[in-house]
Protein backbone atom coordinates (compact mmCIF):
# COMPACT_ATOMS: atom_id res chain seq x y z
CA UNK A 1 0.00 0.00 0.00
CA UNK A 2 1.29 3.29 -0.53
CA UNK A 3 1.94 6.26 1.77
CA UNK A 4 -0.95 8.60 1.40
CA UNK A 5 -0.43 12.58 1.52
CA UNK A 6 -1.81 12.42 5.58
CA UNK A 7 1.09 10.10 6.89
CA UNK A 8 4.45 10.88 6.85
CA UNK A 9 7.14 8.66 6.03
CA UNK A 10 9.56 7.47 8.02
CA UNK A 11 12.25 9.68 6.26
CA UNK A 12 10.46 12.93 6.09
CA UNK A 13 9.35 15.12 8.51
CA UNK A 14 5.91 15.58 9.31
CA UNK A 15 4.59 18.78 8.12
CA UNK A 16 2.55 20.86 10.09
CA UNK A 17 -1.00 20.74 9.18
CA UNK A 18 -3.09 23.80 9.10
CA UNK A 19 -4.76 25.14 11.85
CA UNK A 20 -7.68 26.07 10.11
CA UNK A 21 -10.82 23.96 9.78
CA UNK A 22 -11.31 22.44 6.47
CA UNK A 23 -14.52 23.70 6.25
CA UNK A 24 -14.12 26.53 8.08
CA UNK A 25 -15.18 30.06 5.86
CA UNK A 26 -12.29 32.38 4.95
CA UNK A 27 -12.03 35.71 7.35
CA UNK A 28 -12.11 38.92 6.07
CA UNK A 29 -10.68 41.47 8.07
CA UNK A 30 -11.91 44.78 9.41
CA UNK A 31 -9.62 46.85 7.26
CA UNK A 32 -11.39 45.39 3.95
CA UNK A 33 -14.60 45.59 5.46
CA UNK A 34 -14.42 49.20 6.45
CA UNK A 35 -12.91 49.81 3.12
CA UNK A 36 -16.29 48.07 1.21
CA UNK A 37 -18.43 50.45 3.63
CA UNK A 38 -16.41 54.07 2.84
CA UNK A 39 -17.01 52.93 -1.31
CA UNK A 40 -19.94 52.03 -1.03
CA UNK A 41 -21.19 55.35 0.82
CA UNK A 42 -18.69 57.38 -1.42
CA UNK A 43 -20.68 56.35 -4.61
CA UNK A 44 -23.81 56.96 -2.90
CA UNK A 45 -22.98 60.37 -2.64
CA UNK A 46 -21.06 60.87 -5.63
CA UNK A 47 -24.15 59.11 -7.58
CA UNK A 48 -26.93 61.28 -5.53
CA UNK A 49 -25.42 64.37 -6.21
CA UNK A 50 -25.70 65.69 -2.76
CA UNK A 51 -21.92 66.41 -2.46
CA UNK A 52 -21.87 69.64 -1.61
CA UNK A 53 -25.09 68.56 1.42
CA UNK A 54 -23.09 66.11 2.34
CA UNK A 55 -19.66 67.92 3.17
CA UNK A 56 -22.00 71.38 4.72
CA UNK A 57 -23.05 68.28 7.26
CA UNK A 58 -19.64 66.69 8.07
CA UNK A 59 -18.41 70.00 9.18
CA UNK A 60 -21.67 71.24 10.75
CA UNK A 61 -22.04 71.68 14.69
CA UNK A 62 -23.52 68.44 15.02
CA UNK A 63 -21.05 66.50 13.64
CA UNK A 64 -18.58 68.22 16.68
CA UNK A 65 -21.24 67.35 19.49
CA UNK A 66 -20.89 63.37 17.60
CA UNK A 67 -16.94 63.62 17.57
CA UNK A 68 -17.19 65.19 21.08
CA UNK A 69 -19.48 62.74 22.64
CA UNK A 70 -17.42 59.45 20.89
CA UNK A 71 -13.72 61.25 22.14
CA UNK A 72 -15.38 61.04 25.49
CA UNK A 73 -16.36 57.21 24.96
CA UNK A 74 -13.29 56.48 23.85
CA UNK A 75 -11.38 57.56 27.30
CA UNK A 76 -13.80 55.85 29.39
CA UNK A 77 -13.13 52.80 27.71
CA UNK A 78 -9.73 53.21 27.68
CA UNK A 79 -9.96 53.99 31.33
CA UNK A 80 -12.05 50.97 32.08
CA UNK A 81 -10.28 48.06 30.24
CA UNK A 82 -6.80 49.93 31.57
CA UNK A 83 -8.35 49.22 35.52
CA UNK A 84 -9.27 45.44 34.44
CA UNK A 85 -6.03 45.11 33.23
CA UNK A 86 -4.38 46.82 36.57
CA UNK A 87 -6.50 44.48 38.06
CA UNK A 88 -5.44 41.15 36.76
CA UNK A 89 -1.92 42.32 37.24
CA UNK A 90 -2.77 42.92 41.28
CA UNK A 91 -4.22 39.22 41.38
CA UNK A 92 -1.11 38.08 40.13
CA UNK A 93 0.65 39.54 42.25
CA UNK A 94 -0.92 38.51 45.30
CA UNK A 95 -1.20 34.86 43.98
CA UNK A 96 3.21 35.79 44.24
CA UNK A 97 3.01 37.34 47.56
CA UNK A 98 1.06 34.23 49.04
CA UNK A 99 3.15 31.53 47.41
CA UNK A 100 6.21 33.65 48.62
CA UNK A 101 4.80 33.83 52.22
CA UNK A 102 4.14 30.37 51.94
CA UNK A 103 7.51 29.07 50.81
CA UNK A 104 8.90 31.49 54.13
CA UNK A 105 6.61 29.96 56.57
CA UNK A 106 7.65 26.23 54.80
CA UNK A 107 11.61 27.57 55.24
CA UNK A 108 11.11 28.67 59.22
CA UNK A 109 9.47 25.40 60.30
CA UNK A 110 12.51 23.85 58.73
CA UNK A 111 15.00 26.01 60.42
CA UNK A 112 13.41 25.52 63.59
CA UNK A 113 13.28 21.28 63.12
CA UNK A 114 16.80 22.00 62.10
CA UNK A 115 17.53 23.93 65.50
CA UNK A 116 15.66 21.12 67.74
CA UNK A 117 18.47 18.65 65.44
CA UNK A 118 21.62 20.56 66.72
CA UNK A 119 20.40 21.20 70.18
CA UNK A 120 20.06 17.57 70.54
CA UNK A 121 23.59 16.75 68.86
CA UNK A 122 25.14 19.29 71.14
CA UNK A 123 23.67 17.55 74.46
CA UNK A 124 24.58 13.84 73.24
CA UNK A 125 28.48 15.09 72.53
CA UNK A 126 28.49 17.47 69.03
CA UNK A 127 28.60 16.47 65.51
CA UNK A 128 31.42 14.21 65.74
CA UNK A 129 29.95 12.04 68.19
CA UNK A 130 26.43 11.95 65.79
CA UNK A 131 25.68 8.91 63.29
CA UNK A 132 26.27 9.84 59.55
CA UNK A 133 22.76 9.66 58.52
CA UNK A 134 22.02 12.39 61.35
CA UNK A 135 24.81 14.34 59.77
CA UNK A 136 23.64 13.57 56.36
CA UNK A 137 19.96 14.45 56.81
CA UNK A 138 20.96 17.64 58.23
CA UNK A 139 23.48 18.65 55.41
CA UNK A 140 20.00 17.66 53.02
CA UNK A 141 17.99 19.72 54.65
CA UNK A 142 20.33 22.68 54.22
CA UNK A 143 21.06 21.69 50.88
CA UNK A 144 16.95 22.37 50.04
CA UNK A 145 16.23 25.45 52.30
CA UNK A 146 19.69 26.91 49.88
CA UNK A 147 18.16 25.46 46.79
CA UNK A 148 14.39 27.15 47.81
CA UNK A 149 15.95 30.42 48.67
CA UNK A 150 17.55 30.67 46.04
CA UNK A 151 14.52 29.81 43.60
CA UNK A 152 12.81 32.41 45.60
CA UNK A 153 15.19 35.21 44.82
Amino acid sequence: MADSPATPSLTEPAKPESRRAPHARPRISNAWLILAIVIVFGAGVVMSGAGGKVIDKLYGPAALIIVVILMIQYILLKGRDRSRVYKIEIEKMRGKRLDDVERMRHLDTELADLEQRLHRLAETGGLDAAPDDEVAAIQNSLDTMRRDLSEGL
